[in-house]
């Protein structure tokens, strides 16, 4: 386009130049048109220099329409194209240096700014490194002050030259840095071989591993053991672990945090026995010091006992081992009894291998194994014994004493008879015959008991049985007809009736809503009747429960090989089956039964001291599940002494 401006200039009369003229103008507005159109839109977008520009190609697109019309002849003028071109080239040359001197002070002004951020960066890093020191320095304190083992496990279960000073103390050496982690920690532990391995594999398999490999197996590595010092001291160590991942949630190092917590469970242990202790104490404390030295001397001849059936047993023998099963579960029901709840849990475990012994035939005899189960049973024995003689002070049998030594009277007895002799006609012959019977009743009462006193224990601890079971605390009803009990014969009587009610309270008497329903009390009546006649001493007891479930004794019966299915027996023949070793008619076995050895207990201590027991029907049989008993104790009348009224 320059060019031909030139040749216009240099030949204005040039044929040529008049041929291609107006094709040039017109080409030439149209590239003016599209040029001003862009500017415009320039300035309409606020961009720099295009207001001008705008006006420069506006004043070119002018002088060139100027020229097209009179290159055609249509106007007779001058030529403006040079006019054109000049405002255009300086409205651009104008553009051009207003945006470079924008430019220089925009790159001053950057130049400045960025010296500036570089001034401030240099401040930022200075102020970073100082509290990235302060931080340095913190840990360190905190690693050189702490009381607890903090050290990292890096690859190749190696331990970081950096842990807390606290980790020498606890394993009692400086060699720490860069050993091995199984070494330092685990060497000499009560760990097994089998866990070691397990804890050193897992390190391994977590450290260069995602996190999500130690969540998974966090579970398998070991928080607590013991382990032998170098000076021979035992310490509890605790452990905790933790990972140390990158920004890529992989595991790079282990941290374990060691604790020493030898001392605290030495406290643990003995705030655990001082308890223990205490609660022992309250349970001995609700039992008078005559019935606990009665119970003691009582579980210790049971002991005694069956340690010489023990030390006599060479090989299985059922009679043995039944005999050794009775007796202690008389003791465990005692103990029961008096709520000595520690005592009951560790004879319940001897009782457990009788019971093993008894219905496993697969179970061997182990005389040495029997005789140390049988030494905890003595030493948790003991131990109660220790705390009522040693904490308590309540040595001796107390009021009463020993049976074989000491005899008791009420005292209001003495007082009355020591009034009698003293009256001034107490040497008639009118009151000699009276006070002689006076003065025979009386002594004959030394050295008895009312059966309410003796069995005061037994029903004493009926309400908080009844509880266990569900059921309402019975009421307890004793006739004694004016007979007392002659001491000897006490702990026979408790230990048997100790089975016979809680028989009672289990099987008999039906729970509350039960008892509502069939138009009963809520809560059951168990009666006690005492009696002498025929050279016998007779104790009767019953209850207004449901009854002896005959149908279900014979099915037991059947099933415990007794009798056969067809074989045809009679309710009362049926009735005594309850007394064989190892009958019960419990659906499972509990605390309160169903180990089938109450009844044959009872029989035992019957038949040892020359009576009998049996159970007789109160009622005639009306073709129903259940049927009214009683239950019949007979002992020599010696054991039983009857009051004058």
């Amino acid at each position: 386009m320059a060019l031909t401006i030139a040749s216009m200039m240099i030949h204005p009369n040039l044929d040529v130049f008049q041929k291609v003229r107006s094709a040039f103008f017109i080409s030439a507005l149209l590239i003016g048109c599209a040029a001003l159109y862009q500017t415009i839109r320039g300035a309409m977008l606020k961009r720099p220099g295009a207001i001008t520009l705008a006006i420069g190609i506006g004043l070119f697109w002018c002088a060139g329409v100027h020229d097209m019309l009179l290159a055609f002849g249509l106007i007779g003028s001058t030529s403006m194209l040079f006019s054109g071109v000049l405002g255009f080239v300086i409205s651009m040359l104008y553009v051009a240096s207003n945006i470079f001197a924008n430019t220089f002070v925009e790159n001053k002004r950057l130049v400045h700014d960025l010296k500036i951020m570089n001034d401030n960066l240099e401040d930022l890093v200075a102020q970073r490194t100082l509290q990235l020191r302060q931080k340095t320095n913190d840990i360190q304190n905190m690693l050189q002050n702490m009381p607890q083992g903090i050290l990292t496990v890096v690859e190749g279960g190696v331990i970081h030259p950096e842990y807390s000073a606290y980790l020498e103390q606890i394993f009692e050496t400086k060699e720490i840095a860069s050993k091995s982690m199984m070494e330092l920690v685990f060497s000499k532990t009560t760990l097994g071989s089998d866990i070691l391995s397990q804890v050193e594999a897992v390190a391994g398999a977590c450290i260069g591993e995602d996190k999500m490999n130690f969540e998974f197996n966090t579970h398998l590595m070991v928080t607590e053991f013991d382990k032998t010092m170098p000076n021979g001291k035992v310490k509890s160590l605790e452990l905790s672990w933790s990972p140390i991942c990158n920004e890529d949630d992989v595991c790079e190092k282990l941290m374990l945090c060691v604790r020493d917590v030898t001392e605290l469970k030495a406290l643990a242990a003995e705030a655990g026995q001082q308890k223990r202790e205490l609660e022992m104490i309250g349970q001995v404390l609700s039992v008078n010091q005559e019935k606990f030295h009665q119970f003691v001397d009582s579980s210790m001849q049971f002991i005694d006992e069956n340690k010489d059936i023990i030390e006599k047993t060479n090989a299985k023998d059922m009679d043995a081992i039944g005999l050794l099963f009775r007796n202690m579960h008389t003791i465990k029901g005692n103990a029961r009894t008096y709520g000595l709840l520690q005592l009951t849990n560790v004879v319940h475990e001897t009782e457990q291998t009788y019971d093993n012994l008894r219905k496993n035939p697969e179970v061997e005899w182990d005389k040495a194994q029997l005789l140390e189960q049988l030494k905890e049973t003595f030493t948790a024995l003991q131990e109660y014994s220790k705390v009522n003689e040693v904490k308590l002070g309540r040595k001796g049998p107390g009021r009463r004493g020993g049976v074989d030594k000491f005899l008791m009277v009420q005292k209001d007895h003495i007082e009355s008879l020591i009034e009698t002799l003293e009256q001034p006609d107490a040497k008639s012959e009118g009151v000699k015959d009276a006070l002689f019977r006076r003065v025979l009743g009386t002594l004959k009462q030394i050295g008895t008991e009312k059966i309410g006193d003796i069995l005061a224990g037994v029903t004493d601890s009926l309400p908080s049985l009844a509880k266990e079971l569900g059921k309402e605390p019975p009421v307890v009803v004793i006739h004694d007809e004016g007979i007392v009990v002659r001491n000897q014969i006490g702990d026979l009587l408790k230990n048997t009736f100790m089975h016979l009610l809680r028989n009672s309270m289990d099987h008999g008497l039906e729970t509350a809503d039960i008892r509502v329903a069939q138009g009963k009390p809520s809560a059951g009546q168990i009666e006690l009747n005492l009696s002498v006649s025929e050279g016998k001493f007779w104790l009767k007891l019953r209850d207004d429960g449901k009854g002896l479930a005959l149908g279900h004794i014979r099915r037991k019966a059947i099933e415990s090989g007794l009798i056969t299915a067809d074989q045809q027996v009679p309710p009362e023949q049926l009735a005594q089956m309850i007394f064989a070793s190892g009958f019960s008619t419990a659906a499972a076995v509990t605390e309160v039964s169903g180990r089938g050895v109450g009844m044959d207990a009872v029989k035992g201590f019957i038949e040892r001291e020359g009576g009998s027991i049996e159970l007789r029907f109160t009622g005639p049989d009306t073709g129903g599940d259940f049927r009214p008993f009683e239950t019949v104790l007979g002992l020599p009348d010696k054991f039983a002494v009857v009051v004058d009224a």
